[in-house]
């Protein structure tokens, strides 16, 4: 898998398509101050994408998989 569909809306209707392949950085903050929900920006050639909550961990145990690196 190649592809992660990020940051949707709760009507289906907008979501982001993250390529794995163009990742070239990730920071994961931990967690939010308010919500305490987990945080993370994936850096491409094209700019940032922030993901937040299930976003964040869907965004990460997917570049987990693309990399070979077993799920926690």
């Amino acid at each position: 898998m190649t592809l992660v569909r990020v940051n949707e809306s709760e009507s289906g209707g907008d979501f982001v398509l993250l390529s794995l392949r163009t990742v070239a950085k990730v920071e994961c903050r931990g967690f939010d101050g308010e919500q305490h929900r987990h945080r993370a920006t994936v850096f491409t050639p094209g700019g940032s994408v922030q993901l937040v909550g299930a976003e964040a961990d869907r965004g990460i145990s997917a570049l987990e998989d693309f990399a070979g690196h077993p799920n926690r």
